[in-house]
């Protein structure tokens, strides 16, 4: 990893390399930032040699991450007195956590029951201790993903997105995309034009049935989906308990904005799906471009809309605040109401320094994506 100064182009090195074997499309690298954790994490994954299996690494790194001389002790101590250190730090991690043990069977032992917790109160404490990491969905089991990259999952948990061609999942995603906008779904003529557009009507026909065959025995493997062609028009239909993470993001978002008081539980499964990340972002065709478009636009508004709402504002819940941020960044990287957000929650919480990261990434970012210095200070995203 390394830190350079795009003023003086001074270069540092942070940490130490990672090994990534690359094999072209098989191959996948990406790299995260954990606000929880104040860590970055790095996912490596690669396909094995007959591409069946994947091998998948995942690293982390605390942050913001140092230099090599930062965190290493100069040899100044004989060797006898280094022994002595190696002893007396054994003796004390030892010490430390009977400590620790003894101190966490006490406080077990006069833990009380809690009191019952009214029913208008129960979408309240969705964020209590014992709730933070609550799950709604399954997104290893009979799904299908659009946030954060293209996946299929089968009814055994089994990632099925290898088996789809490059075609296969055009068209999937075309119907999905045209049937979540109308019931009416995507015309023949309209799956040529975008897809066999080079091809005469005869042989698009063709390669459009031989296709449409391969998708519907895919999907099986899901469960009850089926793909019709009604008056030349393709639609897909799935039970409830497939999951299309798409079509239920805006369904959740239809029903916040719907002006009706929204509970928690809506936002907070909102986020979750949101979480992965933007929509489609190894798809990169005129044709969905203005699907994404209009997904992340209504994206940032019904998040900004649940910040703004004074019933939902999450000043007692910063960790919410965070996780609303996080999402709209990663749609928008220099979106600067979620920059305010974020770095207001950060200082809130006691995370001065990773609120001055935030604010520096951004700026680099800015300037990354538009040329220009950013403007701002840190002082004015703190309030």
């Amino acid at each position: 990893m390394k830190e350079i100064n795009i003023a003086t182009r001074e270069v540092k090195t942070l940490a130490d390399s990672i090994g990534f074997y690359f094999r072209d499309v098989t191959a996948f690298c990406d790299l995260y930032f954990s606000p929880r954790l104040s860590k970055l994490i790095a996912v490596v994954a690669y396909a094995q040699e007959k591409q069946t299996s994947s091998k998948v690494n995942i690293y982390t790194l605390d942050c913001p991450p140092l230099q090599l001389k930062d965190i290493l002790q100069a040899d100044v101590l004989a060797s006898s007195r280094k022994t002595a250190w190696y002893i007396g730090g054994a003796a004390l991690c030892v010490l430390t956590l009977l400590f620790f043990l003894r101190r966490k069977l006490f406080f077990r032992r006069r833990k009380a029951v809690p009191a019952p917790v009214p029913a208008n109160e129960v979408a309240e404490i969705f964020y209590s201790e014992n709730n933070k990491e609550k799950s709604f969905y399954d997104f290893k089991n009979k799904a299908i993903l659009f946030l954060g990259g293209f996946q299929v999952f089968d009814k055994n948990g089994k990632n099925i997105t290898g088996e789809f061609t490059p075609t296969l999942k055009y068209i999937l995603v075309l119907i999905v995309l045209y049937t979540v906008k109308s019931d009416k779904g995507i015309s023949s003529s309209k799956l040529q034009e975008l897809l066999w557009f080079d091809k005469t009507e005869e042989a698009a026909r063709n390669n459009r049935s031989v296709n449409v065959r391969k998708l519907r025995v895919l999907l099986q493997s899901l469960g009850n989906i089926d793909i019709t062609n009604e008056n030349s028009y393709w639609t897909i239909s799935l039970t409830d308990d497939v999951l299309l993470d798409y079509k239920e993001a805006l369904r959740l978002i239809h029903k916040i904005q719907g002006g009706t008081p929204t509970a928690l539980e809506d936002i907070l499964r909102l986020l979750e799906l949101l979480d992965s990340g933007p929509m489609l972002p190894n798809i990169q065709f005129e044709w969905v471009d203005n699907f994404k478009n209009d997904f992340s636009n209504v994206v940032i508004d019904v998040l900004m809309q649940v910040i703004n709402n004074s019933k939902h504002s999450f000043h007692d819940h910063q960790d919410i605040r965070l996780k609303i941020a996080d999402c709209i960044l990663k749609i928008d990287p220099i979106n600067e109401e979620a920059l305010l957000i974020k770095c207001n929650a950060l200082s809130f919480m006691g995370k001065k320094g990773l609120a001055k990261v935030t604010f520096d990434n951004f700026a680099r970012e800015y300037h990354l994506l538009l040329g220009e210095s950013y403007q701002g200070s840190m002082k004015d995203f703190i309030q």
